[in-house]
């Protein structure tokens, strides 16, 4: 695709190229030596898998305690939340 671009009598030309993007539904950290941190941006139909590696590592990090971030979470698959935290949980938890 190509986007003309006019500034006063001059005009420029941008070939634009379309491509899928992935942006990460799950990022974790220690927010301190015991705790950590999963924000959850997404409920996608990978998100309960992504979310419960994302706790393993922190768990081996030594994760005793867990902060998970929901805000401006706008949903999606309806059932990712149920599969995410409980799932995960009762074996690492």
């Amino acid at each position: 695709m190509t986007v003309t671009v006019k500034r006063g009598e001059t005009t420029k030309d941008f070939k634009l190229t379309r491509k899928q993007i992935q942006l990460p539904v799950v990022t974790s950290g220690l927010v301190q030596p015991t705790v950590g941190y999963i924000r959850l941006t997404d409920f996608s139909s990978d998100a309960g898998t992504k979310f419960a590696a994302q706790l393993g590592d922190l768990v081996k990090k030594g994760a005793k305690s867990l902060v998970i971030d929901l805000r401006d979470n706008p949903g999606g698959c309806l059932q990712a939340p149920r599969r995410s935290p409980s799932s995960s949980c009762k074996a690492e938890c």
